[in-house]
Formats: structure tokens, C-alpha cells, sequence
């Protein structure tokens, strides 16, 4: 599941600014694909950050994944028409800045987010030393007893 919807750019931006970043064949009306892979980058760009930290994709985000999610796309959807808009306009390209600065901040451990994280490697190499197998004794294990 995406982090981010079509409906949640709509609220971003305008519905015709969406219409011409997405409508690569002027049909009037938003291409879902293009538009769906732009989040879909997104989301994979994200992910890629919170993998060393976080189970991905995160089940039940919190917000702040979506509203990383709406700029990361948004940056897309720029980037793909930059020639037709002449680049990103600069609000874009800060909540883009931000939004990766965040992310940076999420793997280096300052910023946390709301969910599960990974069991580190320490944890996972208690548990396994943890299960030492039990010493059985018999008559004949405790003969020289």
C-alpha cells in the first residue's frame, strides 16, 4: 500500500496543476499511471532509507510518512515535466530538501518514528545464544559421580 494517494496530492496541489504534470497525451484528465509511479518511486526511495531501521513497507504509517510520501511524489511529478514547467518551483524543491533531511534523520536514529522497529543483530544473537541445548542426566551420565 502507498504512503500516499492520489486524493492527498489533490489537497497538495491544484487538480489542473496534477492533470499537466501527469497528462503526457493533453487528454484533459490525470494519467493514473504516470502519476501512481511517481508515488510508487516514492515510496521506494523512502523505504530504502527506513530498511535498516524499520520492517518496509511500514504497515499502518504514521502522518509523517505520508506527508514524506506527498513531497518525494510531488518532487517527482516536477522532475518527470521539468521541461514543460521549467524545473521545480522552489517550494517544491524545499519540502523535497526537507523531506530527505528527514529521512536521514530517521536512519541516524534522530527522528523516530511510531511503529515496530527492526530487532537489531545483538538481539537477534541473545535469542540464539539463549537456546543452549538442557543437560539430560541418567544413571550412566552420572556413574562417576
Amino acid at each position: 500500500m502507498a504512503y500516499c494517494l492520489q486524493t492527498d496530492l489533490e489537497k497538495a496541489i491544484t487538480l489542473d496543476i496534477l492533470v499537466q504534470l501527469t497528462d503526457d497525451l493533453f487528454t484533459g484528465s490525470i494519467n493514473t499511471d504516470n502519476l501512481n509511479q511517481c508515488i510508487e518511486n516514492a515510496d521506494s526511495l523512502i523505504n530504502a532509507y527506513l530498511r535498516p531501521i524499520y520492517f518496509v513497507p511500514v504497515i499502518n504509517p504514521p502522518n509523517v510518512l505520508k506527508s514524506l510520501s506527498i513531497s518525494v511524489s510531488l518532487y517527482n511529478l516536477y522532475k518527470r515535466r521539468a521541461s514543460v514547467f521549467g524545473g521545480c518551483p522552489e517550494w517544491v524543491m524545499l519540502q523535497y530538501t526537507d523531506a530527505i533531511k528527514q529521512l536521514k534523520d530517521i536512519r541516524n536514529g534522530n527522528m523516530h518514528l511510531d511503529v515496530d522497529p527492526q530487532p537489531t543483530a545483538s538481539s537477534a544473537q541473545i535469542a540464539e545464544a539463549s537456546t543452549v541445548p538442557v543437560a539430560v542426566y541418567t544413571d550412566t551420565t552420572l556413574q562417576d559421580w
